[in-house]
C-alpha cells in the first residue's frame, strides 16, 4: 500500500493535478511560481532573500551526477525526498529546496550543513505545535531557531522516525 501510495504521488507530481492551481500561476516557470508564491516571503526574509533586488540562482538537481551539493543535502533529496521526482528538487539561493510543481510553495529546505526543515501538518498529526519544534542546539553545537518562519515549520530532527512519510505529508499540504 505504501509503495502505491508513493507511486501515485510521483505521478500526481509530474501531471500536478492532485493540488489546487491559482491560475495565476499556469503560465509561469517554477522559479516564477517560487517568487510569486506569498507563502514564501517569511522564508526568503528568514534566508535573508530578497528576490526583487538580489539576483537568485535556481539550480535543478544534477542528473549527470556531477553533484554540486554535500552529502546532507544529498539525503535530504536521494532518501528522505526520494518518493518526489527530481524536478522538484532545487538549490534556492544555496539551500537545497523542495517545491509544489503547481504553485511553487516551497515545503521544505535544508540549509547549513546537517539542518533541514519542513511545513508540517498538523491537522493530520498528533504532535502538538509548539516553539520547541522550531529551536534546537545542533549536533555541531549551534542554536537552530526557525520561529521566525510560521507556525506550520519544524525542524526535521524532530522526525527522525519517518522523515520521508512526513515530506509527503507536506507535499500534499502544501497546495491547499
Amino acid at each position: 500500500m505504501r509503495i502505491r501510495h508513493f507511486l501515485c504521488l510521483n505521478l500526481l507530481a509530474l501531471i500536478g493535478c492532485h493540488q489546487k492551481s491559482d491560475d495565476k500561476f499556469l503560465n509561469m516557470t517554477i522559479e516564477e511560481k517560487i517568487i510569486a508564491n506569498h507563502d514564501n516571503a517569511l522564508l526568503f526574509k528568514h534566508l535573508r532573500v530578497d528576490p526583487k533586488v538580489d539576483s537568485i540562482q535556481i539550480l535543478n538537481k544534477s542528473k549527470s551526477g556531477e553533484y554540486y551539493y554535500h552529502e546532507v543535502l544529498a539525503n535530504f533529496w536521494d532518501v528522505d525526498g526520494k518518493s518526489f521526482p527530481d524536478s522538484i528538487k532545487l538549490m534556492f539561493a544555496g539551500n537545497g529546496v523542495l517545491v509544489c510543481p503547481t504553485n511553487g510553495k516551497i515545503f521544505a529546505f535544508q540549509f547549513g550543513y546537517s539542518d533541514w526543515a519542513f511545513r508540517y501538518d498538523f491537522s493530520n498529526g498528533d504532535i502538538e505545535n509548539s516553539d520547541n519544534l522550531r529551536i534546537l542546539r545542533n549536533l555541531d553545537g549551534i542554536i537552530v531557531d526557525i520561529r521566525d518562519l510560521s507556525e506550520d515549520w519544524v525542524l526535521g530532527i524532530h522526525f527522525l522516525d519517518d522523515r520521508e512519510n512526513e515530506l509527503v505529508n507536506s507535499y500534499n499540504k502544501c497546495g491547499r
